[in-house]
């Protein structure tokens, strides 16, 4: 028995030797050794420590960022070294951009690794026989001959699901063709006319209790909406005045600037069709019969020899003659009646064209709609063109010749003097028994949609493309995902930083080896939370990472600017994250001075219980690599000009004359800021910093729809229309800062909002908003709690918020 154990020890001893001998340290030793580097033992010893079983042997020459010290002033460091030395990282790589060296890891020298290749590779198969130390290196070097590649996380290698709706292919603006030759008169062919008497006059009532309207946000066209209670129908607009038929069939006019509704009932039926032809006066079709109500004085006239079809009415338009007619024209098959001051004019015959009001006409044809401007008795017509779309309601600017078309996919903005157009996506257009209308008031424009009206702003729509619409369709097209070591967003690809995989112990190696089984591929989640990799997905967040990647590959540095809470320091930490490169963090403030960039003061320096100065930030980021975060970059009130040549010239000389640099390819700055505007202290960059950043990104609150979306993804059981209405709030509370409110709504603000009602639903939003943002606890001013307390009781009614 003692010869069995002792043998045993003896075959374990020789395993372990052969272990250590085959580990990634001793062959390193080897080849080092048959490449004649000169090298001493303890340099040797150093260089397996540090780099361990997974780095190999480290330059002998090789000064780490640790060891770099620097002594209290008047100068920083001196210690027994030449007098200039470079801390440069190793020689580009085939790649343009390629990942951040480990710390330790230098580029093999003349006569090192690089000539001890061939030499090994003459061993190979195909060369001259296997040496038994190779094949013992083959057996425990955990090599394969096929290598596993390596994997990520499922859902980083496809774009997520974004909860937004897809924007229209349709680009933003379009140019018409030159418009064709005149059709001919556009003429309603009357053979004959009857002039009805007015018949008998009425009177009907007033009910002053009537509900208003909900106003909300279109997720898809951003306008503001104006939903009347649930069963309305016919919305419409004219003045300051909204309209629309309540459930009940009265006819409701909810005014804009008393913010108080009227329904006025009619006891001989429900109001089935109306045209408003003046803030007072309205047309409505009640029982089959027209009639003309003053609603001032609630008296009605109506014109008893007239039998209507509701539904047989085509149009009921104002001003079809000309641009300054307030005729009320009702068209119907075979016949056009016009209101006079006398009575009803019916007339006969078939028009070749639809009225839109003010001399505006057009015509279907084959998928597309002609549109003419003119007196309809002569050849004088204006002939507009031709849009690709068919047109459900149309108004003209005749002031600047602009029209505004309703179409089934949504309002078409068409500018007649440069012959191009736009369409902004509304939907419920095309839905049955909806009759779109367009009103025209000062800067507003009113789009008519069933049971919705949605009011959108002149200067808004004649914007060459709205930033929030350019963003979404780009970002439809440029799916961003991780694939092959690369980071994709499109057609551009930006590597990500491959960390070594933790050393595999010597007998899992042999285990592997004998069994015949491929060591696993290293799986990798980059630290990043499926939620999170949703919300980087968001088109705004998305457009940022692309902009600030691409600025990285032209070896740029990143500026950002934007309010409080917008993202910025998180959008900085994610992208490191997505392309594995270490952040280092510098936060300013307004005692940030020169020297506190270069080195900070410590206690117990190296474990030697002494004060002195240690490497800053910023020096260790140059030695190392990755991204610097230079926030609030506004705050510090002496000038920090000695970022200017590091950022310039990727160097910093020390006061005894060593030189620290950093490569450009591996290493980039973002800086952030605030608007150097009130509430907001501090003072701008100089000019020679800010010239140093290649890019300057203004950083903005996501628009509504997307913001309602980064809210769902974090928190999916919250009511959609609850985290919808939460941004709404937010949306309007922020208008008012910094006027009135002393403290802006952050992102995270909504966060800590939708995490409470999410997790106790039956409590009242109202409530929780104000416990959550309640600048009135800082700054004692009664207009501040007057404007939570108006926003809050327009978008939840049923709570008191108190």
């Amino acid at each position: 028995m003692p010869g069995r154990a002792e043998s045993g020890r003896c075959f374990f001893a020789c395993l372990l030797t052969a272990g250590w001998l085959a580990s990634p340290a001793w062959c390193a030793v080897k080849t080092q050794t048959a490449g004649r580097v000169q090298a001493s033992l303890p340099q040797l010893a150093a260089g397996v420590l540090q780099g361990g079983a997974g780095t190999g042997l480290a330059g002998a020459g090789m000064v780490s960022a640790a060891s770099l010290k620097l002594s209290p002033a008047p100068g920083l460091a001196q210690p027994p070294a030449p007098a200039v030395r470079s801390f440069s990282l190793p020689p580009p790589l085939a790649s343009p951009l390629a990942a951040p060296a480990l710390s330790g890891q230098t580029a093999p020298g003349p006569g090192g690794l690089e000539q001890a290749l061939p030499a090994q590779q003459s061993a190979e198969p195909g060369g001259t026989p296997q040496t038994l130390w190779s094949r013992l290196t083959r057996l425990f070097d955990g090599s394969e001959a096929r290598k596993p590649p390596e994997l990520f996380a499922d859902y980083l290698q496809s774009p997520p699901v974004v909860p937004l709706p897809e924007m229209p292919l349709a680009p933003s603006w379009q140019t018409l063709s030159a418009p064709g030759p005149s059709p001919g008169p556009i003429l309603f062919h009357a053979d004959q006319s009857e002039t009805l008497a007015e018949g008998r006059s009425i009177l009907f009532s007033r009910d002053d209790s009537a509900p208003g309207p909900w106003e909300k946000t279109d997720p898809a066209s951003g306008a503001k909406v104006w939903e009347p209670p649930t069963g309305s129908r016919d919305a419409a607009a004219y003045g300051d005045n909204l309209y629309w038929i309540d459930p009940h069939g009265r006819f409701v006019v909810y005014s804009l600037t008393k913010k108080t509704a009227a329904a006025y009932p009619c006891h001989e039926g429900p109001v089935t069709r109306f045209a408003v032809a003046g803030p007072d006066r309205v047309f409505v079709v009640v029982g089959g019969a027209l009639r003309r109500w003053d609603l001032d004085l609630l008296y009605a006239r109506t014109y008893p020899k007239l039998s209507l079809d509701p539904a047989a009415i085509s149009a009921m338009v104002q001003g079809e003659d000309s641009e300054s007619s307030d005729v009320m024209t009702v068209h119907l098959p075979g016949r056009r009646l016009k209101s006079t001051g006398a009575g009803i004019i019916a007339e006969t015959g078939s028009a070749p064209t639809v009225p839109a009001g003010k001399a505006l006409f057009y015509r279907h044809e084959a998928g597309q709609t002609r549109v003419w401007r003119g007196p309809p008795d002569s050849t004088d017509a204006q002939d507009y063109g031709s849009l690709p779309y068919r047109v459900l309601a149309l108004a003209r600017d005749p002031a600047q010749d602009i029209l505004y078309a309703a179409v089934p996919e949504g309002l078409v903005v068409w500018e007649a003097r440069t012959r191009r157009y736009r369409l902004v996506p509304v939907a419920g257009l095309d839905s049955e028994g909806v009759r779109p209308s367009l009103h025209l008031s000062g800067e507003t424009v009113y789009l008519g949609a069933g049971s919705r009206l949605l009011e959108f702003q002149r200067q808004e729509l004649l914007t060459l493309r709205e930033p929030a619409e350019t963003v979404r369709l780009w970002s439809e097209r440029s799916p961003m995902y991780v694939k092959d070591g690369l980071l994709h967003i499109g057609d551009f690809t930006f590597p990500v930083g491959k960390k070594t995989p933790a050393a595999r112990p010597w007998y899992r190696r042999v285990v592997d080896r004998l069994l015949r089984r491929s060591a696993p591929a290293e799986v990798r989640d980059l630290g990043i939370s499926p939620e999170d990799w949703a919300a980087l997905n968001l088109p705004t967040n998305k457009k940022l990472i692309y902009d600030t990647l691409k600025g990285f590959t032209l070896n740029q540095h990143i500026l950002y600017i934007g309010e409080t809470g917008g993202g910025k320091t998180w959008i900085a930490e994610k992208i490191a994250q997505l392309t594995g490169n270490e952040l280092w963090m510098v936060s300013m403030n307004e005692y940030t001075r020169n020297k506190d960039l270069i080195a900070r003061e410590t206690f117990g320096e190296e474990g030697k219980n002494k004060t002195g100065l240690s490497m800053s930030t910023v020096l260790r980021w140059m030695t190392e690599g990755g991204i610097l975060l230079l926030d609030e970059m506004h705050k510090p009130l002496e000038g920090i000009a000695v970022l200017n040549n590091i950022l310039q010239n990727g160097e910093y000389r020390l006061p005894d004359g060593r030189v620290i640099r950093y490569d450009k390819r591996k290493s980039w700055v973002i800086g952030t800021m605030n608007p150097v505007k009130p509430p907001y202290k501090g003072e701008p960059p100089s000019g020679e910093l800010s010239s140093r950043f290649g890019m300057t990104l203004e950083v903005k609150y996501l628009p509504p729809e997307e913001e309602t979306a980064l809210l769902g993804l974090f928190y999916p059981q919250a009511p959609a229309a609850l985290l919808s209405s939460l941004v709404e709030a937010a949306r309007r509370l922020r208008r008012l800062y910094p006027e009135v409110l002393p403290l802006p709504i952050a992102p995270r603000t909504l966060m800590h909002m939708a995490a409470h009602l999410s997790l106790y639903p039956k409590e009242d939003p109202a409530d929780v908003f104000r416990k959550t943002y309640n600048p009135g606890s800082i700054v004692e001013d009664p207009a501040i709690d007057e404007a939570i307390a108006k926003v809050l009781a327009e978008l939840f009614p049923e709570g008191s918020g108190k």
